[in-house]
Formats: C-alpha cells, structure tokens, sequence
C-alpha cells in the first residue's frame, strides 16, 4: 500500500470516529430529536389513543415508569436497564418494535441511546 493511501485511510478512519464521538457528546435534544422518532415509530400503537402493552409513550410519566412487563421503560442514564431500547433491537425481548413497519434506523437507535445516557431529559412543557 502507498504512503498516500495509508495516510488516506487513516485519515477517513480518524475522521469517523470523530464524527461518531461528536455525536455521542452532542446534547440530544426531546423535542427536535426524541419526539419525532417516537412519533414516527410508536404513538401509532403507544400514545394517546392506543396504550398497548400498558404503554404510553407521548407521556413521560408512563415512559419513565414500567409497562405490562414490569419492567422499567427508560431508566435515565441507564441504556441497558432500559426496555425500550431491548424492544427496538433485541428480539430476545419479543418481537422487534414497532413489529408493523420498518425498524429503526441505526442512527434513530443511537440517538435514543444517546439520550437515554444523557439522563433522557422530557421538558416540563411537553409531558
């Protein structure tokens, strides 16, 4: 191999890992990163018209606490003790979530995982 492509492929693998850092320290923000993902994925079966599984996830209240299963949904700072990230990823847990429509996408995952460690911060105004 090259020098230059050496240099080259270090350079792009540096880079990545440095955008995948920035990305872990950036401040997730509900209302403009949470929420969507939440709406566009689960409010259809877990929000205000539809609790199923005991589940509610438009309210902070029933995301913060424990569903049918006992478990806690999202505990904050917690990604692993958190069911909900279990249920978008792991079918250990039961079907893939949501089991209707497309999965998440990687970077919809990380971003809830981000927040979740971040201490899954819910503005007052919007619980």
């Amino acid at each position: 191999m090259s020098r230059l492509a050496f240099f080259l492929s270090g350079t792009l693998l540096f880079m990545a890992a440095g955008f995948c850092l920035a990305e872990e320290l950036r401040q997730i923000d509900f209302r403009d990163a949470v929420q969507p993902i939440l709406r566009r994925h689960c409010y259809r079966c877990h929000g205000l018209k539809n609790k199923e599984a005991g589940l509610q996830l438009n309210r902070r209240g029933s995301v913060l606490s424990v569903g049918d299963s006992d478990e806690p949904i999202v505990v904050p700072g917690d990604v692993n003790a958190s069911l909900l990230i279990h249920r978008i990823q792991n079918d250990a847990y039961g079907d893939i979530m949501p089991p209707d429509s497309d999965p998440l996408s990687s970077r919809e995952i990380e971003t809830l995982k981000n927040w979740i460690a971040q201490g899954a911060v819910w503005p007052d105004e919007l619980s």
